[in-house]
């Protein structure tokens, strides 16, 4: 009997030490989401006072202001922090398409991280050194550096918003059958894969940009702000 009881014993311990790590890396997830939605704010009010360069000219005319450096500096880290928190959805919620959420997540950020190291570090380094260049021929390969990066941005986030569209349509799925917040996170799901999806359509109605910048943080900061309490919650209250 002795040994049964410390067998017993030894089993809650071991699913008490897992519960703990679970709920610790919930928590952390929880945070990862509340400063992806400070970042997004940081980055509204950022681009409404100094907006980023997006042309080559604009890229090539001025050095970048030490704002808008810290600015790409939390863009590329937001990407981690974004990742977190869908790792941590994806664990809390177990099922397949949970599941498949994370990996098409994985996939747009990978590719959101490399076009922002090269946003970071390449770029500026190009037009500063376009700006010192004497020589016609090197002034024109770095500005020709420039515009490649403009065109493949372009063609990369194509390919970013069908991930981050099958992303919201996966985890709204893993959360069909949810109640409460979790519904609310639900249908905060399937607003942004329609507000993803409306991007494709914006070369036929150019008058839908300024609405689909605005929609970019009425939606998603709300979304990430109901994410980091319902993963901070435990599993019973969630």
């Amino acid at each position: 009997m002795p040994i049964g009881l410390k067998t017993l014993d030894s089993a809650f311990d071991r699913a008490g030490t897992a519960s703990t790590r679970e709920d610790w890396f919930f928590r952390l997830a929880s945070i990862c989401a509340f400063v992806v939605v400070a970042i997004f704010l940081f980055q509204e009010v950022v681009l409404r006072v100094a907006p980023s360069p997006s042309t080559t000219d604009e890229w090539l005319a001025t050095p970048l202001s030490a704002i808008e450096r810290v600015r790409m500096a939390l863009m590329f880290s937001l990407f981690f922090f974004s990742l977190t928190t869908y790792a941590g959805v994806a664990f809390r919620l177990g099922d397949a398409a949970a599941r498949l959420g994370l990996v098409f997540a994985t996939i747009a950020c990978v590719i959101e991280l490399a076009y922002r190291a090269v946003e970071m570090r390449a770029v500026p380094a190009w037009a500063e050194a376009y700006r010192q260049a004497q020589d016609p021929a090197l002034r024109d390969i770095l500005r020709a550096r420039v515009d490649a990066f403009q065109d493949v941005t372009a063609s990369l986030y194509g390919v970013i918003r069908g991930a981050a569209f099958c992303t919201n349509l996966s985890f709204a799925a893993a959360l069909r059958k949810s109640e409460g917040l979790a519904r609310g996170i639900q249908l905060l799901f399937l607003v942004n894969a329609v507000r993803l999806s409306i991007n494709y359509v914006k070369p036929l109605a150019p008058g839908l940009e300024p609405i689909l910048d605005w929609m970019f943080i009425l939606i998603l900061a709300p979304l990430y702000a109901c994410l980091g309490v319902w993963l901070w919650r435990s599993k019973d209250k969630a």
